[in-house]
């Protein structure tokens, strides 16, 4: 079972969080999902690719990876990879943050199923949703909002990733 413990740089109250209080994904808006890497989908133990459980076509139409560790998705899925670490705000590629965002955004319009992912499903995913959410025309405070109505309490607990997203000026695209 996946835990972690906030720290005190960029996160809210010190405890465990077990991650396994809300599902792996979660639908945020139709098309769009944001969600967590089962422990066992990942590249880290070098895991055997024939018995991890990784994404399918029959799950997703395409697929933005924020957790570096994660297994690659499975054939004819679409995949756009960009591992960040769940700190600091400065220590992101904005361009590359920016890029991940528009990836989304274009493939939901497009009428494909997307997921958002990172490791547990929280910060780097929420930060990347709210992105594209705000994208969409939500405002940073309401795409804050329904992040944590549809997917977790706990999104965004990184504050660095909140207040950069509520001081924000995202145009639309």
């Amino acid at each position: 079972m996946a835990k972690f413990i906030e720290v005190e740089d960029g996160y809210a109250p010190t405890h465990e969080i077990d991650t396994w209080d809300f599902p792996l994904w979660s639908e945020i808006i139709p098309n769009l999902w944001v969600g967590g890497t089962d422990d066992d989908d990942t590249i880290e133990d070098s895991v055997n690719l024939h018995t991890a459980r990784n994404i399918t076509k029959d799950d997703f139409d395409a697929v933005v990876t924020l957790y570096a560790w994660a297994q690659p998705v499975d054939w004819m899925v679409e995949e756009l990879r960009f591992g960040f670490y769940d700190s600091g705000i400065s220590h992101i590629d904005m361009e590359a943050l920016h890029r991940a965002a528009v990836f989304a955004v274009n493939q939901v319009k497009a009428g494909r199923k997307v997921l958002i992912r990172c490791q547990a499903g929280l910060n780097r995913s929420g930060l990347t949703a709210a992105l594209a959410l705000v994208m969409m025309d939500y405002k940073p405070e309401e795409a804050i909002s329904l992040l944590r109505e549809k997917r977790s309490k706990y999104v965004l607990i990184n504050k660095e990733f909140e207040q950069f997203l509520l001081t924000l000026g995202v145009s639309s695209e």
